[in-house]
């Protein structure tokens, strides 16, 4: 690569950096203002609303206390036979029913027997194996009652109180209410102050949930929650605790795997934990419009800096070299002939490329790319069997023909702009570093080594963005030649595999990377898409929520798409000596935008997705089995894979420089 080259990337990446940079320092200045003020607000929401459920929940205690103050109730205790006591507590009970005071009341004997209720079918029942009843001799007791035998409603909240003898402060059992749950619900799922994602809820000490969700009516008494806030109030509960204790704001992945900022409050009356979480999406959203908004000109403003060296590379780019790079005439190419006498090679690429899908969904392994399979295969083929010049133009017109019409399929199932607006400007930040820094150690070490412009493109674009799926869009911009896709598509499949296996979980254990830096990590510097899913899902279970990590990883990925946008051209026109945009990108770009904005097209995904790898695994065996093995043991194989190792080794120093630098600001 010619030195200007990197002279002139150095320039631009500089310029990406410093307005990145700019961009950054702005959202940390004003984030900590607003994080401040989001705090507060937190703060006071959670305090004043497990206020009202405490003084709620001490009415009722107090409400409770009273009315099981009936001398009648300790005499039928003592006398249960005595007919006309029974039928004068009976009325004394279905009053406060009639009256709405309660669903349900109860009287219960010391060994927990229901001896009167105004439900007549539970008189005889035995409680005395329920924990309410064992917990409820002492003191009285309220909670969430799970009550087999009622047919009203299947969780109430339950209230009983011990009813002892004056004299000998024996117990004579226990006077047991079941209440509506409908005024103790309208306390937590009250949306008045809470914003449009706030919500309120309630776990036991056992993390059971105890009031009703905002997403859901059910899972009281049967859902678990398990958050980082509810694990630190559960164990509060479990150390037995005294006191109101308030939890600190902190920022998380709640029960629906959206990324909050929340609160708790541990209520030892009942050792419940009353949680606040509000989206960190609505917290920062007005800031984060602002940014795009900034970002946005700042872009524009780059693009059409670059254009405009692009437009003078003629030169600039290849001042003083006086050759410009050859292209194919492959535009040239007569689609009909080369089909009809190529169709020996088309049916043996269609075989392949069928072949390698099913291999993946046979192994059903992440490692079984089927763009790279089919390439090998291609290649392993075409380097032991000698075809004729029968196969030869069906091998040639194959990746002419369904590279760009893949593109169009790319765009639509992975360019999604709706998801990259949700991904925190933090980790926007770290991925735009790590690609800039991928593609300018490509470039040096490159020009250090002496290698191809081409194979050098592609690997900058494989190791940067996606892989096999990169390097497949870009070659046909950069008109590469099938020895060229294959000395540098393997070489980025062996760097990832050397980070998937060895580099990234030896960085994880003795760097204790979390569980979020660590998908961040994966997100960012890995090159294949199954590989982020194979790094996330080989995580132990002591990294917490793995489907939130692997959804966190997968987001920060996609990001890495846009690249192409700008890649590709840049590219393309470093090869012509001219400003050149092909015409599949502006497809690629139409295909993304559609499917991110017009939801109703998402039941295409794995459709598209299908075809996807059909059309590209087809291609990529006509361009290996038009390839020679030899190139991948040549001189230039190995310099393209010393600069996709280095390269990944640069990426991975700078994503942890990144991480350490911005770790205990944002992460």
């Amino acid at each position: 690569m010619k030195p200007i080259i990197v002279v002139f990337l150095l320039f631009v990446s500089f310029m990406v950096v410093g307005s990145f940079g700019g961009i950054y320092f702005y959202y940390l200045s004003s984030q900590s203002i607003l994080v401040d003020q989001s705090e507060n607000y937190i703060e006071t929401i959670s305090h004043s609303r497990a206020s009202h459920v405490i003084t709620y929940l001490k009415e009722q205690e107090e409400k409770i206390k009273i009315l099981a103050f009936e001398p009648e109730y300790a005499e039928l205790l003592k006398s249960p036979g005595d007919v006309e006591l029974r039928e004068k507590v009976q009325n004394k009970l279905d009053r406060f029913v009639n009256e709405d005071i309660f669903l349900e009341v109860d009287l219960w004997d010391d060994e927990g027997k229901v001896i009167a209720s105004t439900t007549e079918e539970l008189v005889g029942f035995d409680y005395s194996n329920l924990s309410f009843y064992k917990k409820g001799k002492n003191n009285t007791l309220i909670d969430l009652f799970y009550n087999p035998t009622y047919g009203i409603e299947k969780n109430t909240l339950g209230i009983v109180n011990p009813i002892f003898d004056e004299k000998t402060g024996e117990l004579l059992g226990l006077f047991a209410a079941s209440m509506s749950l409908e005024d103790f619900n309208k306390i937590t799922i009250d949306r008045n102050g809470l914003g449009v994602s706030g919500e309120t809820y309630i776990i036991n000490q056992n993390s059971i949930l105890v009031s009703p969700l905002r997403s859901h009516s059910g899972g009281v008494l049967e859902e678990k929650i398990d958050t980082l806030q509810s694990n630190l109030c559960v164990a509060h509960a479990v150390n037995e605790s005294s006191g109101k204790i308030y939890g600190n704001i902190e920022r998380y992945l709640n029960y629906n795997k959206v990324m909050v900022l929340g609160s708790y409050v541990y209520m030892p009356e009942m050792k419940w934990c009353f949680i606040y979480e509000i989206s960190e999406m609505e917290t920062f959203n007005f800031l984060r419009s602002e940014l795009l908004k900034l970002a946005l000109v700042i872009l524009v403003a780059l693009s059409a800096i670059m254009i405009f060296f692009i437009f003078l590379s003629q030169k600039i780019i290849f001042w003083g070299s006086g050759v410009k790079a050859k292209i194919k005439k492959d535009r040239q190419v007569n689609w009909l002939r080369d089909i009809r006498n190529g169709w020996r090679g088309i049916g043996l690429a269609v075989i392949v490329g069928i072949l390698a899908i099913l291999l993946k969904n046979i192994s059903d392994s992440s490692l079984m790319d089927p763009l790279f399979v089919a390439l090998v295969i291609g290649i392993v083929l075409g380097s032991f069997v000698k075809f004729d010049n029968s196969f030869i133009p069906g091998f040639n017109i194959m990746p002419l023909l369904l590279l760009p019409i893949g593109v169009v399929f790319y765009g639509a199932v992975n360019l999604k702009f709706k998801e990259f607006v949700l991904v925190d400007p933090t980790f926007i930040f770290i991925i735009s570093a790590v690609l800039i820094s991928y593609l300018i150690a490509v470039f040096l070490f490159s020009t250090l080594f002496g290698l191809k412009d081409k194979v050098s493109y592609l690997v900058a674009i494989g190791s940067a963005v996606c892989g096999a799926s990169a390097i497949a869009v870009s070659s046909r911009a950069v008109d590469a030649e099938p020895d060229d896709i294959s000395k540098s598509l393997i070489p980025v499949f062996i760097a990832a595999l050397f980070g998937l296996f060895i580099l990234l979980p030896l960085l994880g254990k003795f760097l204790a990377l979390t569980g979020v830096e660590y998908s961040i990590m994966a997100g960012s510097l890995l090159q294949f898409t199954g590989f982020v899913k194979m790094a996330i899902g080989n995580l132990p279970a002591t990294f917490g929520d793995l489907g939130g990590l692997m959804s966190l990883a997968l987001s920060v990925k996609a990001v890495r798409y846009v690249a192409l946008l700008v890649l590709v051209p840049m590219f393309g026109s470093f090869i012509r000596g001219k400003f050149y945009v092909p015409w599949y990108l502006w497809a690629f770009l139409i295909a993304g935008l559609t499917f991110s904005f017009v939801p109703a097209l998402e039941i295409f995904d794995n459709s598209f997705k299908l075809i996807l790898d059909i059309l590209w695994s087809i291609a990529m065996a006509a361009i290996g089995l038009n390839a020679n093995i030899k190139g991948l043991f040549s001189k230039d194989g190995a310099k393209a894979l010393a600069v996709a190792v280095l390269a990944f080794l640069v990426a991975v120093g700078v994503f942890l420089g990144m991480l350490f630098g911005l770790r205990g600001i944002t992460l």
